[in-house]
């Protein structure tokens, strides 16, 4: 199974979607992946290659993605995004704790690092990320009118630093989402973090051997 499908599964059947027919997984890392389950059910399209929710295209005139699109949302909001626009700014001349924190060698800046200057209330790398909780916070919004989930589960790297996130996401999501739609929507963080995927996994196992048997799954 593709990871991001496998992560949402478990997050479903397991973790922080359990009890809930309609989820939106989110996993945002270097790139951004994920997965949808709809109707309890994993959606998959017509050859196993749905829920590629990095490749939504969220800027016309954006950078181009490594799929070779132009301006998807991996491209803009991912990890290596944070990380590409940081260095961008410090050429520009942008002062930043981050030089420091990097002996001014810019090709060793990272999305942690960028998160790490932040919580330290580095005018750069918070402005930076208020930035880049507003790319989140508009394909959020599309995939909730697309979609129509209870629940945004948000797992990966970049969502370990939900706490610096969520002020700008959150009220974006409430402002732009329509009413209908966000009155009784969740966002919240990944139950299993890292072993989402592995949990997944098992549970696509238990799926097929007990469909096999003619039993339900555990």
């Amino acid at each position: 199974g593709n990871d991001g499908n496998l992560a949402a599964l478990g997050e479903h059947r397991y973790g922080a979607g359990r009890g809930a027919s309609d989820i939106i997984y989110l996993t945002l890392s270097t790139g951004i992946g994920g997965g949808v389950i709809t109707g309890g059910r994993l959606l998959e399209g017509a050859w196993g290659y749905g829920g590629e929710l990095g490749h939504i295209t969220i800027d016309r005139n954006g950078p181009r993605c490594n799929c070779g699109n132009i301006g998807c949302w991996e491209a803009i909001a991912s990890g290596v995004a944070i990380a590409r626009r940081a260095r961008e700014k410090l050429a520009a001349g942008a002062p930043s704790v981050l030089r420091e924190m990097t002996g001014g060698a810019l090709d060793k800046v990272d999305a942690a690092l960028v998160a790490q200057a932040a919580r330290g209330k580095d005018a750069v790398a918070c402005a930076l990320l208020k930035e880049v909780a507003r790319d989140l916070g508009v394909g959020i919004v599309s995939l909730v009118h697309v979609f129509n989930p209870e629940l945004v589960i948000i797992g990966g790297g970049v969502g370990r630093d939900w706490p610096l996130l969520r002020p700008v996401i959150e009220p974006y999501v409430r402002t732009h989402a329509m009413p209908v739609m966000r009155r009784r929507l969740k966002l919240v963080t990944s139950a299993l973090g890292d072993d989402a995927g592995l949990v997944g996994a098992a549970a696509l196992v238990f799926d097929r051997e007990a469909a096999e048997s003619g039993s339900s799954a555990v």
